[in-house]
């Protein structure tokens, strides 16, 4: 029996005096009845122009349109700024989404600077804390940030004061300029960052579609539980199976290179990992070591079996500054903990996370000696670094395995969930999981068959940019083609999505072979794709196939094949995906891109490189058996 689910969507036009646009096909309201209030922060400066800022109006006011926006639900308040910044519609103006639209359209352009901070100021005084505005103190508060150029004063004050009063924040950020870090900063660690290139990328289905999940969708949904939450609307949970069985190590970098404010954001990162760790007497114990001039034993693998306890203890290790001697600090987990320490099960396997922020110090023969130690211990070893240094080949001397380093750009980057997630998931899931191939692997002497579970529906995501352009071996468009004859169980289904700029569905929800079919016959227009790839809206998108069909696909594969370097950001999409409990998995072609730049996506261990390997397809069927395909 085959079921077929239809999505009809109807298109509404909202005039103005100015413009008149249409709202895109396919979006659906959020599913809630759950009251929020909404605040829209426009950026009117003059860089956008006329038209741009046309554009940031009719995204706002699509938003608006699928937000379940009236007098019981959602309510809306609208602040534009430039130089100067304004609240041009309070919660309590309007109860009707059309007459809120029509109001947002009339929003007249400023056209001078950039005057972040004067309208994060007004947000949170005029808005989130005046009984004037309409707030609703018992209601969650979302605030959508829109932007597309750096601030003309220091924003600091405002960004803080956003933080502190907003329940949910996310940024977005117009243009190819834009400053990734400088969204981050507005976001939070508990925010959501998502960028455009243009203002006529802002009208699209993939980013209207984003927005409407972060600022609303999700919101209230999660937040509601508490009045103002300080932490995140997400759950913070890990895929992996509970009472797992380990002894962990961590290695804490207390030398000066850390600075006394990245000493407390690595506390608070590891008080992140023991918060989802499965700490027990039975299961994952955890040690702490201190490093900097000398390397001491903060806490044995028997001293606590309490999260809280724990915690407590972690926060009441002082800073040291001084050096780096991570040598040190290995042979002593090695040694005094690994090796017979208090504590320690011999049949427990070890684990060891190194926290390291700068070259190491030690002499050479210490460095040496230390990792001599680790290599004949038997631990599985985890790096996390925050910034430029150390660089990647110190990491991966100390490092089990390159896909077992974790690098944040910055102290706020390293508390965001999306990067504690991926270290939790790959230090606290014990040690099981299969390293990733590597360079010149041998050819498979049998083909793979993905004999998946009955009705797996299998997403494929394809960068359409690159589709026939030379790779190191391939074009893009060949592998996708060696890909689909894998899937040869006739219980999976397949869906392809081909994305640029924007996301085509090219096949739906149709079996390998028929899929295969269509695919052959798919050209992609550059002029549509365009050259830039939105992989985060192709994640979106994958999510939503998959949930039109979550009553026949009871298990959802993403796998992502890319060959472009404009494909970097993701983060809400993964976040979504994990939201979905879909598990990702990418195969990158050619070496524009890393392992390394897509960082947060999924596990390393589930992403391969296409990239001066013999047999590309051997590599491919390597990451296929990773998702659950068997060999025969």
């Amino acid at each position: 029996t085959t079921t077929t689910t239809t999505t009809t969507s109807s298109t509404t036009t909202t005039t103005s005096s100015t413009t008149t646009f249409t709202f895109p096909e396919g979006l659906t309201p959020c599913n809630t009845t759950s009251a929020l209030d909404l605040v829209f922060v426009l950026d009117s400066s003059g860089s956008l122009e006329t038209q741009g800022w046309t554009r940031v109006l009719q995204f706002a006011a699509s938003v608006v349109q699928f937000a379940n926006a009236n007098g019981n639900v959602t309510h809306v308040a609208v602040v534009s700024f430039a130089s100067g910044a304004t609240v041009d519609i309070v919660f309590s103006d309007f109860d009707e989404p059309e007459a809120l639209i029509a109001a947002i359209m009339s929003l007249p352009f400023k056209a001078s600077g950039t005057n972040l901070n004067g309208a994060l100021l007004t947000t949170v005084n005029d808005v989130l804390l005046s009984s004037a505005s309409g707030r609703r103190t018992d209601v969650p508060s979302s605030v959508v940030v829109v932007t597309d150029g750096d601030p003309t004063t220091d924003a600091t004050d405002g960004i803080n004061l956003l933080q502190a009063n907003a329940n949910y924040i996310t940024a977005v950020g117009i243009g190819g300029d834009v400053n990734i870090a400088g969204l981050e900063d507005i976001a939070g660690s508990n925010g959501v960052v998502q960028t455009v290139s243009d203002t006529a990328n802002l009208q699209t289905y993939a980013s209207i579609a984003t927005t409407l999940e972060a600022a609303v969708c999700n919101v209230t949904e999660a937040v509601l539980t508490t009045v103002f939450p300080s932490t995140t609307a997400f759950e913070r949970t890990i895929p992996c199976a509970s009472e797992v069985y380990q002894d962990l190590i961590i290695l804490l970098d207390s030398s000066a290179a850390t600075t006394a404010e990245g000493w407390n954001a690595s506390l608070n990162f590891v008080a992140d990992l023991i918060e989802v760790s499965d700490l027990h007497e039975n299961f994952t114990r955890i040690a702490l070591v201190r490093v900097s001039d000398r390397a001491v034993i903060a806490a044995h693998l028997d001293a606590y079996f309490n999260k809280t306890e724990l915690i407590d203890h972690l926060f009441s290790i002082p800073f040291i500054g001084g050096v780096t001697n991570t040598g040190l600090g290995l042979l002593r987990a090695v040694n005094r903990i690994i090796s017979g320490g208090s504590g320690r099960r011999e049949d427990a396997p070890a684990t060891i996370l190194v926290l390291l922020n700068g070259e190491p110090d030690d002499e050479t023969t210490s460095f040496a000696n230390g990792l001599n130690d680790l290599a004949t211990s038997g631990a599985n070893v985890l790096t996390a670094t925050v910034g430029e240094s150390p660089v990647n080949s110190t990491l991966e001397l100390i490092a089990s395995s390159r896909e077992q380093v974790f690098r944040a750009n910055n102290f706020n980057h390293m508390l965001r969930w999306s990067f504690v997630s991926l270290v939790a998931e790959a230090t606290l899931c014990g040690t099981s999981s299969a390293p990733a191939a590597t360079a010149g692997a041998a050819p498979a002497e049998e083909p793979v068959e993905c004999n998946f579970s009955f009705f797996t529906h299998v997403v494929l995501a394809v960068d359409a940019t690159t589709w026939n352009q030379p790779a190191s071996m391939w074009p893009l468009g060949s592998i996708v083609e060696s890909l689909l004859p894998m899937f040869s169980s006739q219980s999976a289904r397949v869906s392809i999505l081909a994305f640029g700029e924007h996301t085509f569905l090219v096949s739906n929800f149709t079996t390998p072979a028929n899929a295969l079919s269509e695919l052959s016959s798919f050209e992609p227009n550059p002029g549509v794709i365009g050259e830039s790839a939105n992989i985060g809206g192709a994640l979106v998108q994958a999510g939503f196939v998959s949930q039109f069909f979550e009553a026949d696909a009871v298990n959802t594969k993403v796998l992502i094949v890319t060959g472009s370097p404009s494909s970097l950001s993701f983060r809400f999409g993964a976040r979504y995906l994990r939201r979905l409990d879909i598990e990702a998995y990418v195969a990158i072609v050619g070496s524009a891109v890393s392992v390394d730049d897509l960082q947060g996506l999924t596990r390393p261990s589930r992403m391969v490189q296409l990239d001066g390997v013999r047999n590309p397809l051997a590599e491919l069927e390597t990451l296929l058996t990773r998702a659950g395909c068997s060999q025969n």
